[in-house]
């Protein structure tokens, strides 16, 4: 929000100050140093505070410095599986924290490499009592296909308001005729704790690729836009008919 460059990277962010670049490393639930940043997405609030998905002693951690570059607070993950965390795309500055999904792998296909079933949730972290807690996971789908973002580095999640959109590719019978991966898009809205209907927005060519990563975000009407299928073959593009909907 002040305009200055962050990166994550090794052993905590690096923040430009003036002339310099100044490293805060990451801290534990106790203070202690150590660790390393998982990714390279850096999330922001609209209090300046910033966020990094981090392995600390082992356990998977979302973790927050004040926008001073102070270390805030270390907060768990349970569970285990790939981690992706909400990041500003030009029009979703949080109100708090950045919502979180995990994708953790129940089943794989000897067969087809990039193919498996993966349980898709929803984490949403809120700043409480000086900290950072998460609530219950909110199951999204136990189909997902899986994230892959180790290129272009897609954002799964985009919010505006209470309503946090998620987009996912799911895994199909193999011996199943479909055009390609299929893409969903569901709405989780804070204030009512309910998760829409998934709404199928395209297809992804191939089918059961788990590098037909989808991408959304929002633009300063509210509107969404999703880009289905970007491994290597033509693409698809979407629009919401409706704002933030």
């Amino acid at each position: 929000p002040e305009n200055r460059p962050v990166v994550a990277g090794g052993s905590g962010l690096r923040v430009r100050r003036g002339a310099e670049w100044v490293e805060t490393a990451l801290r534990g639930p106790e203070g202690t140093a150590g660790g390393s940043v998982r990714g390279t997405k850096v999330a922001f609030d609209a209090d300046g505070d910033a966020y990094c998905l981090a392995t600390l002693r082992g356990q998977p951690t979302l973790v927050s410095w004040q926008r001073d570059g102070t270390p805030s607070t270390a907060c768990p993950i349970p569970g285990s599986g790939h981690l992706d965390l909400e990041t500003f795309s030009g029009h979703n500055l949080a109100a708090g924290p950045p919502a979180l999904l995990r994708v953790t792998r129940t089943a794989s296909d000897p067969k087809l490499i990039w193919r498996s079933l993966n349980d898709v949730h929803l984490l949403l972290p809120e700043k409480r009592d000086g900290g950072v807690v998460l609530g219950e996971p909110v199951l999204v789908t136990n189909r997902g296909i899986g994230i892959s973002d180790h290129s272009g580095i897609p954002s799964a999640l985009v919010s505006s308001g209470s309503k946090v959109h998620v987009a996912w590719g799911e895994a199909t019978d193999p011996q199943e005729s479909v055009p390609g991966v299929p893409t969903y898009v569901a709405t989780f809205d804070r204030e009512t704790r309910t998760l829409s209907p998934p709404v199928l927005v395209g297809h992804g060519p191939p089918a059961n690729d788990v590098h037909n990563t989808p991408c959304i975000t929002i633009d300063s009407k509210g509107y969404l836009h999703l880009l289905v299928g970007t491994h290597g073959r033509t693409f698809r593009y979407a629009r919401s008919l409706q704002p933030n909907d």
